[in-house]
């Protein structure tokens, strides 16, 4: 396993995914199947590790993960000729099943009542455009002054704001959808406005902590975004969640096609947001019945 994170995936993965791979790697597979000879590793020695893992508590989506480090790991060897078959290759049926969790988000009514507590926070303008642009939280902690054009109403996504090891950096997007020019309601430029220090150097971050360096998410989480909900007494949502309060927002204005907010989350498919979102677009039905009937086509 060390050998693959050292060798392998350092080449095929981001500093932050390799990160979490290293992580799963020395919290969970090698402090039990670590000292089991690679060539007498069995599928049932890996199923009832699953299994243990399932039993001690850790959530389906992690043993999930587990079983793809694993599995790519042991994919690694078999390419080395170091065993000649992946033990783990045929497990996928002994997974825990991982369930989705409803997607919440903030209504019209919570979205006022947190902006109004939000108002006197040094980061309203962080959660004003949260809501109103939908950015994920490492984008928005990615952003530069160079990156905003408040004149034209735009903003450009050039990446997310990681961490890994210590070392801060911007990810570039993932795919080209994420990369992406956003138009800011009059609301976000206002926010913006008053935000800006009038000196802003354009290639200083947006937001900032109290020092001027970049945002650390749990920082954020604990210090402000938390608090502003307890204030407010509204009921504990993840940061994350105001980008799908952003999407209630848009699929609540009517003829609001689907694809306009695929461009502005920067989905890299429209069926990645009918996926994530279908819910919201319910009863849309209802409305082309209207239409087609309103075309009067089959006359008496």
């Amino acid at each position: 396993m060390e050998r693959w994170l050292r060798e392998v995936a350092i080449n095929s993965v981001r500093p932050s995914t390799l990160e979490n791979y290293d992580r799963d790697v020395r919290k969970n597979i090698i402090p039990q199947l670590g000292r089991v000879p690679l060539r007498r590793l069995k599928p049932s020695a890996i199923a009832a590790f699953y299994r243990d893992l399932t039993a001690a508590g850790t959530p389906p989506s992690s043993v999930r993960a587990v079983h793809l480090r694993l599995h790519s790991a042991l994919e690694a060897a078999c390419d080395l000729e170091l065993i000649g078959r992946n033990p783990a290759g045929r497990l996928a049926k002994v997974l825990p099943t991982a369930r989705s969790s409803p997607r919440r988000s903030m209504d019209i009514a919570q979205v006022r009542k947190f902006l109004a507590e939000a108002r006197t926070d040094r980061l309203f303008a962080l959660y004003v455009l949260a809501i109103l642009t939908g950015l994920r939280q490492g984008e928005l902690f990615a952003l530069h002054w160079s990156d905003v054009d408040l004149d034209a109403g735009k903003l450009t996504v050039a990446g997310t704001l990681k961490v890994a090891k210590g070392r801060v950096y911007v990810d570039p997007p993932k795919t080209r959808k994420g990369h992406r020019t956003v138009s800011l309601p009059s609301a976000a430029v206002a926010a913006l406005r008053e935000h800006r220090p009038p000196d802003a150097d354009p290639e200083a971050w947006v937001f900032t902590d109290a020092d001027g360096g970049p945002l650390r998410r749990a920082n954020v989480t604990e210090r402000s975004f938390r608090p502003i909900l307890k204030r407010a007494e509204l009921p504990i949502f993840k940061f994350h969640e105001l980008r799908h309060t952003h999407a209630s927002l848009l699929a609540a204005v009517p003829g609001l096609h689907p694809k306009v907010v695929q461009e502005r989350l920067g989905h890299a498919s429209i069926d990645m947001t009918l996926d994530t979102y279908s819910h919201l677009f319910e009863g849309a039905d209802g409305g082309a019945v209207a239409g087609l009937d309103a075309l009067n086509l089959v006359r008496p």
